[in-house]
């Protein structure tokens, strides 16, 4: 009986319109240029093969040694998807993603034929663009009034006193700092919403103690191709508006349309421990 070790399935990057497309000096993701087209009707799906006891569960949860075994492979990853894009629209898949067979593939394409290719009607001529907000923390948190430092309130008569005072001080500063960094969440996300043709939030990462910054905002703004340029401006106009909380804007991408794609279901034999690794890395 073959081993699992040796064991080969296929590894898959994206669903495409049926087409020519040359994968010569394009890497899988373990290193050779072995990636084709599995085809099925109009729809073609990217792949390669890989040994399944590298891309299983249990694999890809393994702590050890993760990181410098996942990213280079991400990246090989994210190099064939992005070949798929400059043929035209593109349904990325996870990284992860597994078949076993060239015929489960055509399988997988002829039973999502219709959601596959409305997405790809949906997705031509777009990208996806990444938005992170962040504030400078001591100026978010000030009160109106106290930008310059000054104070007016005479010294605590005693160290106690100091001390209780000091802790309460930094309790409010806290708590405007919680508020207003939810009041630019809400008006700068309002700003970002008209030049998307759809948006989705994603989760803020929590900043780390004492960090210069503090998240704001992280969301994915699908656009029409041409667009960026419309956005970046906005970038430039809202970091001058709220230059008082020390607003910064960073933008990254175009990007195939990860969050924008439809929920296809539980993939084949899907390795799905792992999600696309963030980008700028999302």
């Amino acid at each position: 009986m073959e081993s699992e070790r040796n064991l080969e399935w296929l590894y898959l990057y994206g669903v495409v319109r049926r087409s020519a497309i040359d994968f010569s000096r394009v890497a899988g993701v373990e290193g050779g240029c072995d990636v084709s087209l599995v085809c099925q009707g109009e729809l073609a799906c990217a792949a390669s093969p890989v040994s399944h006891a590298d891309y299983g569960r249990e694999a890809l949860e393994a702590p050890a040694g993760q990181l410098d075994w996942l990213a280079p492979r991400a990246i090989r990853h994210q190099e064939v998807v992005q070949r798929l894009r400059e043929t035209g629209a593109v349904v990325p898949l996870r990284f992860g993603t597994l078949c076993p067979t060239a015929e489960d593939v055509r399988q997988l394409l002829q039973e999502r034929h219709q959601p596959l290719l409305q997405s790809l009607v949906f997705l031509q001529d777009r990208e996806e663009w990444g938005v992170k907000v962040f504030a400078d923390p001591d100026l978010a948190g000030q009160a109106p009034g106290q930008l310059s430092g000054a104070t007016d309130e005479p010294p605590p008569a005693s160290p106690g006193k100091a001390y209780f005072l000091n802790k309460v001080k930094r309790k409010l500063a806290h708590e405007r700092t919680l508020l207003r960094l939810a009041e630019l969440d809400r008006e700068i996300w309002a700003r970002l919403l008209p030049y998307a043709v759809e948006a989705r939030r994603h989760r803020c990462r929590d900043a780390a103690p004492g960090a210069p910054q503090l998240p704001v905002l992280s969301a994915a703004l699908l656009l029409d191709r041409g667009r960026q340029p419309a956005l970046a401006e906005l970038a430039g106009q809202l970091e001058a508006e709220y230059r008082s909380c020390g607003v910064t804007v960073q933008l990254s991408g175009p990007w195939a349309a990860y969050s924008f794609c439809p929920d296809l279901g539980p993939m084949p034999a899907a390795a799905d421990a792992l999600r696309e690794p963030e980008r700028c890395a999302s």
